[in-house]
């Protein structure tokens, strides 16, 4: 499909389902893109997805083989862009790049990712993006879950909330985010949940701190072989943790990072208190 506007387009019967689409814009629609529940392979280049009610972007096939997201722009849809690979033994591979995601919103309040959900073995590239003023349950801007592996790289994640845990990016146990070259500020915090840092991230508890120069850098620990060793002793212990508070300049307990332990911080824990999910 070249350069066109079109309200839907809904894969379905089987088989395995091929779309390019450039230049769309998809205005209003419940469903925008949609596999349905078979195998997919798409590659989508500088659409505009906005105020979608039911789909943006969704790819829930048991092996969506290769996908791509390039140039595009979403903003006031009340779903996020969904990628989930049921699959146990075929990895699905995507890139996102260059894209902007800006107030959209996980209209389940206990529902995961605002602009992004990321679900199964699935590996997913985000490049050169912007995530701003989204909101969902968890993860505000981005949800990771059931065995997913995402990476950030140079993107921004700015003003996005969370309902109930991590603004930016929340990662469940069983799966990871990774970033590297990434400002994350005015998030809720914590701005992300789970997550390993590749080198040069950089977290404001407001944009204003990042542009007064007032947010602390949190550069890539030494590679000793052991996930979470940020001292470099060799073991994964409490004295990392201390050492990640001493870094970061704030004290145990300062949920919120703005260098005090308050009712703030106290707020943030009743928030998130309850069975985790």
């Amino acid at each position: 499909v070249q350069t066109c506007a079109l309200p839907i387009f809904f894969f379905n019967g089987g088989g395995t389902a091929r779309l390019s689409a450039d230049g769309c814009v998809f205005d209003g629609v419940g469903r925008a893109i949609d596999s349905g529940s078979q195998d997919c392979y798409f590659e989508i280049t500088d659409c505009i997805f906005r105020g979608c009610r039911e789909h943006t972007v969704t790819a829930s096939g048991s092996a969506v083989a290769q996908a791509n997201i390039l140039g595009c722009t979403f903003e006031d849809n009340d779903v996020p862009v969904t990628i989930a690979n049921a699959s146990a033994t075929t990895r699905t591979a995507m890139v996102i790049s260059a894209c902007t995601f800006t107030n959209n919103r996980n209209v389940d309040t206990s529902g995961f990712g605002g602009g992004l959900e990321v679900q199964g073995n699935t590996l997913v590239a985000i490049v050169d993006c912007v995530f701003r003023d989204n909101d969902a349950g968890f993860g505000g801007a981005v949800a990771v879950r059931d065995g997913a592996h995402v990476k950030s790289s140079n993107c921004t994640f700015q003003d996005n909330q969370a309902f109930g845990f991590a603004g930016a990016v929340w990662a469940d146990p069983g799966s990871d985010f990774a970033a590297s070259e990434t400002l994350a500020c005015g998030n809720s915090a914590p701005q992300f949940y789970n997550w390993t840092n590749l080198g040069s991230v950089t977290l404001c508890a407001s944009c204003l701190d990042c542009e007064a120069g007032g947010g602390f850098a949190a550069d890539a620990p030494c590679d000793t072989g052991i996930r979470g060793d940020f001292n470099c002793d060799g073991v994964f212990n409490e004295e990392d943790y201390l050492a990640v508070q001493a870094s970061l300049g704030i004290c145990i307990g300062d949920l919120d990072g703005d260098g005090q332990v308050r009712a703030g911080d106290l707020g943030i824990l009743l928030a998130a208190w309850g069975m985790c999910p």
